[in-house]
């Protein structure tokens, strides 16, 4: 049958869906010579959605365009499932052996998958958070930042008063820029990152200079290990900067240590270079680079190894 006439009797038929017939037409205009701009408004659908249609066409052929499957989840979860699900969810993460407090729709997706076998999209976790996780709405007014401040150094003093905790603060900072070598364009710098880890009412510190050519996520791991190998208390407590990236990274760390670890985020609005600013400090004493406009400097190759030196020599533990 030629494709014409598949389209028409696909067309033709009684309660078609409208995402099936905005595709059916978008490729029958397609054939007859219509440009993409025109089928888009003789539509009423976006020109993305055409050119989708159109490249999904051509390249997989009339097979597998008309034997598409309607979009959605087809790995949908039982009644019985969605009913322990619900229940999951009132309860915290570590209870499930997961290192946040609160549930994201990483942490979720995951749990689907490792308890049901079920592979869920992040929107459609996010989509069951929102409708069976209700957050105390008092958390979202607005807070004073001197408030904020005092209440999380109740929160680290209250961790510290058990004996054998210890609270790390996580953040970054920039001290210049990367020299541009080896780049094409010779005007193209890259921030001298440090991703940096402090431990509360302690000189510990662990920092990583960050690599610009590297994945990010995996230094972030790099650096949370790091820090669960130093440590020597049993039980930790981790703040890192509250962020959908850094979200996304303690959603999927997974602790293969025999330390108990927890990971939370930072108050919005407390940013961690308060508890870290003597670090910042020692690295710039370190690099002779003046205190006014440090971040605006350009470190040479010479520059990048003194500072490789320098973050190993605060990231060794001092002998007694």
């Amino acid at each position: 049958m030629d494709v014409r006439d598949r389209i028409e009797e696909e067309l033709s038929k009684d309660n078609i869906p409208k995402y099936k017939r905005n595709r059916l037409l978008a490729m029958k205009y397609y054939i007859n010579g219509s440009s993409l701009t025109e089928i888009s408004a003789e539509i009423g659908i976006s020109l993305r959605s055409v050119q989708r249609y159109v490249k999904e066409y051509t390249e997989k052929g009339d097979d597998s365009f008309f034997g598409r499957r309607p979009p959605g989840n087809s790995n949908a979860l039982t009644s019985k499932q969605k009913e322990e699900l619900i229940q999951d969810i009132g309860k915290s993460p570590r209870y499930f052996g997961y290192t946040l407090s609160k549930w994201s729709p990483s942490t979720l997706a995951m749990h689907l998958e490792e308890k049901f076998g079920v592979t869920m999209s992040l929107e459609s976790c996010r989509a069951i958070l929102k409708d069976h996780h209700n957050e105390d709405i008092s958390n979202l007014q607005r807070v004073p930042l001197h408030k904020i401040k005092k209440e999380f150094d109740a929160t680290i003093n209250r961790l510290l008063s058990e004996t054998n905790n210890a609270v790390w603060i996580f953040g970054q900072f920039y001290v210049g820029f990367r020299a541009a070598y080896k780049t094409k364009n010779k005007h193209k710098k890259r921030r001298a990152a440090i991703m940096c880890a402090k431990q509360c009412n302690s000189s510990n510190t662990v920092c990583h200079f960050v690599n610009p050519y590297r994945d990010k996520k995996e230094q972030w791991e790099e650096l949370i290990n790091a820090v669960l190998a130093r440590s020597e208390q049993d039980t930790l407590f981790f703040f890192l900067p509250k962020s959908q990236y850094n979200k996304h990274i303690a959603s999927r760390f997974i602790n293969r240590s025999k330390k108990k670890l927890s990971i939370d985020f930072l108050p919005t609005g407390l940013r961690a270079h308060r508890y870290m600013e003597d670090v910042k400090y020692k690295i710039i004493d370190g690099l002779n680079l003046p205190y006014e406009n440090t971040e605006g400097k350009t470190l040479g190759k010479r520059k990048q190894k003194q500072l490789e030196a320098i973050l190993q020599k605060l990231s060794t533990p001092s002998r007694a």
